[in-house]
């Protein structure tokens, strides 16, 4: 119900949250269910390969959910900084942005600093690619170009980006 604002696979589960979360199995066409959530409204979800999801609150606090323990744990981002999005590479991984620098997430641990993309704001992946954008310019690298810290650069070959205004 309501206006979805994030969704995410993780193993044979489908999140998505209005605000609250839901789950249901992959090949199910119907069955969402809702789970409980952490406090605070869910504005981004987030998934890595690992069976865990990460959920993002209005008050800017991350949460961890294993689907083995079912049970909603705090992430440690003292020192961090201002946590701006959460997102997932669709292979592996899954990323916070906080402070205008990436860092890789690992369960309830900020892991290490990917790189320093202070304006970009917009984040997807195809699976092969990750995707950003920073206004009228959209950057690409390999999917696990955050994790080995491969440059950035505007993408070539995607089309042109110009006259779109600004990217949300």
């Amino acid at each position: 119900t309501g206006s979805v604002n994030s969704i995410v696979q993780s193993g044979d589960k489908l999140y998505a949250s209005d605000g609250n979360i839901y789950s249901k199995d992959v090949n199910d066409v119907r069955g969402w269910s809702k789970i409980a959530s952490p406090s605070g409204t869910i504005i981004k979800l987030a998934a890595d390969d690992s069976g865990g999801l990460y959920a993002l609150n209005s008050n800017q606090i991350l949460y961890f959910y294993s689907e083995n323990d079912k049970k909603w744990q705090t992430v440690d981002t003292t020192g961090i900084g201002t946590i701006e999005t959460i997102f997932c590479d669709g292979l592996k991984y899954a990323f916070m942005k906080a402070g205008g620098k990436i860092y890789q997430l690992n369960n309830t641990q900020v892991g290490s600093e990917c790189s320093n993309l202070t304006s970009i704001t917009v984040f997807c992946s195809d699976g092969t690619n990750l995707y950003y954008a920073d206004g009228g310019t959209v950057y690409v690298t390999a999917a696990n170009g955050l994790t080995n810290n491969s440059p950035i650069q505007p993408s070539s070959g995607q089309g042109s980006v110009s006259g779109l205004g600004t990217i949300h």
